[in-house]
């Protein structure tokens, strides 16, 4: 099986990425006009932290269709931290069925998008246990009910659930439910 992967620098550490997604559209090229195997199970996303690709998505028991176009997104949730690229895998090859069809299947990838928190430190500090933390901010805008100004420069504070595994032991009434700050890793 051959393989390509492409490589995204996002030309500076981001500080929480949230989610990976990619949408990919494969087309059947076949000379009789049958519908092909479209497999899209041979990718793989990768992020790059503490030094090394890690992989974070590989589809797994994804269906196959018997079609001359397919198009399907993939995605994942989680929590990644100090990430500075991604990678997109792609595989070829054992993806077209029967194996005495004449024709190939051709693999577009549309988008791969990474969402997540540019938290930056501020100088906001907080100490536990004899040891000092930093506490994130983000650029401000209208979601942030917590702001502060550091010069002349307004920051926003984020507040995330108490169980996100970044948050501070500092709790926040938000008027909805209670909510913690930002501990930058």
């Amino acid at each position: 099986m051959a393989y390509f992967h492409h490589d995204i620098d996002f030309g500076q550490t981001v500080t929480r990425i949230t989610k990976v997604e990619c949408t990919t559209e494969c087309i059947a090229n076949y000379p009789s006009g049958e519908p092909g195997h479209l497999g899209v199970r041979y990718m793989r996303i990768y992020l790059w932290y503490s030094g090394q690709w890690n992989l974070v998505y590989e589809p797994i028991n994804i269906p196959d269709w018997f079609a001359p176009y397919a198009k399907i997104t993939h995605s994942l949730e989680g929590n990644w931290f100090n990430v500075s690229k991604i990678r997109l895998t792609r595989y070829t090859g054992e993806s077209v069925y029967p194996p005495h069809m004449d024709g190939d299947v051709e693999y577009r990838t549309f988008e791969l998008k990474a969402w997540g928190n540019n938290y930056v430190d501020i100088g906001l500090r907080y100490s536990k246990g004899g040891a000092t933390y930093r506490i994130g901010a983000e650029a401000v805008d209208s979601s942030h009910k917590l702001r502060i100004y550091k010069g002349a420069t307004v920051y926003g504070l984020p507040l995330i659930p108490i169980s996100d595994p970044v948050a501070t032991p500092i709790r926040i009434n938000d008027g909805i439910s209670v909510k913690a700050l930002v501990k930058l890793t």
